[in-house]
């Protein structure tokens, strides 16, 4: 596969959103569903300060969205392919280091 040099900032950047185990697990939680801070944070159990750093960092790099309902935010992924591409990368990591837990 060559990469295509143009979009290489977007890949880091991409790969920027991913990279932190909280946002992999936000990504996760959004998927095909749009929730707001205190279901996220309910559900993922980490302070509202961090939960709300990774949103806003998320949302800056593109990766969600987020609507105002009322007081409400609800976030929600901007392009839902990105659970896939993570299964994917899931998949290899598997395969990588299988051998190596045993």
């Amino acid at each position: 596969m060559a990469i295509d040099e143009r979009f290489l900032d977007h890949y880091v950047l991409m790969c920027k959103a991913v990279s932190k185990p909280d946002r992999l697990r936000i990504i996760n939680l959004l998927d095909n569903r749009k929730l707001n801070v205190g279901q996220m944070q309910k559900e993922l159990d980490i302070s509202l300060s961090s939960l709300s750093n990774h949103l806003n960092d998320m949302y800056k790099m593109g990766v969600l969205g987020k609507e105002k309902d009322g007081k409400s935010v609800y976030y929600y992924l901007i392009n839902p392919e990105l659970v896939d591409g993570i299964s994917h990368m899931q998949k290899i990591i598997r395969v990588l280091f299988e051998d190596r837990t045993k």
